[in-house]
Formats: C-alpha cells, sequence, structure tokens
C-alpha cells in the first residue's frame, strides 16, 4: 500500500474519531447545561453540531469519496484558481487535503469554550476526576 494513502487513511479515521467525540460532548452540553436565556441559541448550535457530527461519520465509514466532496469544496475552489493561472500548488493541495478531516473536530472546540455554562460544566468535570484521583 502506498505510505501517503496508508497516511490519508489514518488521517481520516483520527479526525472522524475526534469529531465523533468533541461533537457528542457538545451535543451533551448543549442537551444538559444550556442556560434559559440561550435555550432559542441553542437549537441553532445543536443544529451546526448534528451537521458536523455527521461528517465526521461521513469521513470514517462513508465512502472516502463523499467526504472530500463535502469537506473540500471551497479549499478545492481556491486551489483551482491558482491552477488555472498555471501557479505551482503542490503545497496548498497537500494542506488541504490533510487539514480538512479534521473540521468536524475543530468546530465543536470554539462553542464548547465560548459558552460559559458549557466551559464551567467541563472545568467542574475535570476539577472532579482529578480531586477523585488525588484522594486515593
Amino acid at each position: 500500500m502506498n505510505i501517503l494513502r496508508l497516511l490519508h487513511l489514518i488521517n481520516s479515521c483520527a479526525s472522524g474519531g475526534f469529531g465523533v467525540i468533541f461533537c457528542g460532548i457538545l451535543i451533551y452540553l448543549i442537551i444538559k447545561k444550556t442556560a434559559k436565556e440561550m435555550k432559542q441559541y441553542s437549537h441553532i448550535l445543536l443544529q451546526a453540531t448534528i451537521i458536523d457530527m455527521i461528517l465526521a461519520f461521513a469521513t470514517i465509514f462513508v465512502d472516502k469519496t463523499i467526504s472530500p466532496i463535502i469537506l473540500i469544496f471551497i479549499p478545492f475552489m481556491i486551489l483551482v484558481i491558482p491552477t488555472i493561472a498555471k501557479l505551482k500548488t503542490t503545497f496548498l493541495s497537500t494542506a488541504a487535503v490533510t487539514f480538512m478531516p479534521w473540521v468536524p473536530a475543530i468546530n465543536s472546540l470554539p462553542t464548547m469554550y465560548i459558552i460559559k455554562s458549557y466551559r464551567n460544566s467541563i472545568k467542574r468535570t475535570f476539577l472532579r476526576n482529578r480531586q477523585v484521583g488525588s484522594t486515593c
């Protein structure tokens, strides 16, 4: 098997796995920890997170031709323009294909940090685990 193909497969599976985990955490936080004044906005966050989770599942389980079509459309357009202008795009294309599967995993992290109730819930969870481990 070609080493680049193997690295691409590992990257796709790892990014999809982290995407599913982070989106799952964010969905739990949206459902259980949303403040009352944010209820109307939580539906928008929930929809976006579910779409990211679907994309993460597509990265892992669906035929590898579907997820690049979904996740690389805009970077592809950015790559087409320099190609038409006959500029060298080898590094740019490699970077775009390497990092685009990580979009679902990365999208959920800022939301978990920016929204105070989610951030505090995550902090409490980690602090509780740290205190339980230190008392043994």
